[in-house]
């Protein structure tokens, strides 16, 4: 053999033992790979009720191999092997004075692994089964919660309670421990500063004082505090019409419903009270949440009390003064602006430094106004806490208060938004003559305009001139000279505010040349018909 022939012979070699090193290296990897995952924080409790061992770890990673899972439980004396499920419990009866070494293997076809040895002692890993909740005396704001353990407790117990509110996802625990000696099977605790009128829910859980675990809490139990009397005044306000003929006015009250944790349970009524240096007003009993009062000529002083089933609230104090009083005056300005889907209200103080505070009211400019209103202290600007409609025109009125005596309004009107009138002027038909016409037309109801009236227009045409006049908001007519007799005119009338504009359309012929007094004439009115010029 020569020697190309010796050297291609060893490189063939060379390749296969190169080649061959790779597949022992690849199966090893996998071999290395496919070993069973040790496993981890196996953790173990004695449950008293049934005296056997419960233990659990975290699942390891599932292998592709089959894999089992043994449970190996030993002592000086004996030792004890099963199969288990990958992080499943698994539960073993044993005595509750014992020391033992707990491990988990795992196997499968290349090999096993074991998890490091727990040492169990039964004793201090006693957990008890859950208490059960017997009963729940409840005051307005308190919960006292009796309970009772489990029989064959031969030790002293700590017990703690969680509790919340209905509405509320997380619990309070009590961090107070409620010690339970051995001769005892029951207990209780009152869970005290609680809101009236109030569902809660309640659990209990307990452990030995020399045990690690706590048992699981116990199944949960609600119930309600009970009524206590309203805590909070209602917030009251009014309006007060002129005096009739005979001397008297008419009060109205009006005030705002308490909400849940002011109430305070059921409100079932309110009561009307008042008085003047003369006279006693009959009390009154209303449903929520205005009534109106009669009442003369001098200074009355109002209460309002809200009431349930424990009792009444604080009373809320108006004074409604004389009719003639007329020696405090309003703010000097008032100013509102829309902002973030409300307003923005400020104003000028007046000159009286006496104030106490301010009232806020606004409502729709319409026929009934729904009043709703808010109290500023120390400050002369509110941003109105309310939900406000757009192309609604609302008036804003700023009260000062004097020592619960409300001195006069300013207001000013506002829009939170506007757009174009609903719809133009609605014309009437009015005077024709051979050479003139006057076209009269009715203001634009409030509710659809939509915004401020800024003018009205007129706009037609005469032997092909275009003429166009510009009217204020309180001109409602028009007259039109030097028309030409039997001749048909279009008259354009619109409306026009700030965010856009609404026209009408007249069609009208002036008399014709006659020597009858009885030549007719022709007035057509067409409605709703969008502005054009020329």
């Amino acid at each position: 053999m020569n020697g190309d022939t010796k050297q291609m012979e060893w490189k063939w070699n060379l390749s296969h033992i190169f080649r061959l090193f790779l597949l022992m290296f690849a199966a090893y990897s996998r071999i290395i790979a496919e070993l069973p995952e040790k496993v981890k924080n196996v953790s173990c409790a004695f449950i008293l009720s049934e005296h056997s061992i419960l233990c659990t770890w975290h699942p390891v990673t599932p292998v592709k191999l089959d894999t089992k899972y043994i449970a190996v439980l030993q002592d000086h004396r004996w030792k004890k092997e099963f199969e288990v499920k990958n992080g499943q419990i698994f539960s073993e009866k044993t005595g509750i004075i014992e020391t033992l070494n707990i491990t988990i293997t795992t196997k499968n076809n290349v090999g096993n692994t074991t998890s490091d040895v727990l040492i169990f002692d039964s004793f201090s890993s006693v957990k008890t089964d859950a208490p059960k909740i017997t009963s729940i005396h409840v005051t307005c704001s308190s919960l006292t919660v009796a309970w009772q353990v489990e029989k064959g407790i031969y030790f002293d117990l700590m017990c703690q309670l969680k509790y919340r509110k209905a509405d509320v996802q997380q619990w309070t625990q009590v961090v107070q421990l409620i010690p339970l000696m051995e001769s005892q099977r029951e207990s209780n605790y009152t869970i005290g500063e609680l809101e009236p009128f109030n569902n809660y829910s309640v659990s209990v859980s307990c452990k030995g004082n020399s045990q690690i675990y706590w048992s699981e809490w116990a199944e949960e139990k609600s119930t309600k505090t009970l009524e206590d009397a309203p805590r909070k005044a209602v917030d009251v306000w009014q309006f007060t019409e002129s005096a009739d003929a005979a001397g008297r006015r008419r009060v109205h009250l009006i005030w705002k419903e308490l909400d849940s944790s002011s109430a305070q349970g059921n409100i079932l009524g309110y009561i009307v009270r008042c008085k003047s240096k003369e006279h006693f007003c009959e009390e009154i009993q209303a449903d929520c949440c205005n009534t109106s009062v009669s009442i003369t000529a001098e200074s009355y002083i109002f209460e309002v009390f809200a009431y349930n089933s424990a009792g009444n609230s604080p009373g809320a104090t108006l004074q409604i003064p004389e009719e003639n009083w007329q020696d405090i005056t309003s703010s000097k300005e008032v100013w509102a602006f829309p902002e973030n889907q409300s307003f923005w209200v400020n104003w000028t103080a007046p000159d009286e430094s006496t104030v106490s505070e301010y009232v806020v009211e606004w409502c729709v400019d319409t026929e009934p106004c729904i009043r709703d209103w808010q109290h500023v202290k120390n400050s002369t600007a509110s941003f109105l806490q309310a939900k406000f409609l757009p192309f609604k025109c609302y008036n804003i009125s700023v009260y000062p208060i004097y020592e619960s005596r409300p001195g006069k309004p300013k207001t000013t009107q506002v829009y939170l938004k506007e757009a174009a009138p609903k719809e133009g002027p609605n014309i009437k038909e009015t005077g024709v003559t051979k050479t003139e016409a006057i076209i009269k037309w009715e203001p634009i109801e409030k509710e659809k305009q939509h915004g401020f009236i800024l003018y009205y227009a007129i706009s037609y045409n005469i032997s092909g001139q275009r003429f166009f006049k510009i009217l204020n908001v309180t001109t409602l007519e028009y007259k039109l000279h030097s028309l030409t007799p039997g001749t048909e005119y279009i008259i354009n009338v619109k409306v026009v505010n700030s965010a856009g504009e609404s026209g009408n359309v007249v069609v009208l012929t002036t008399l014709y040349l006659c020597y009858r007094s009885t030549c007719g004439h022709q007035f057509q009115i067409h409605p709703k018909v969008s502005w054009e010029s020329g």
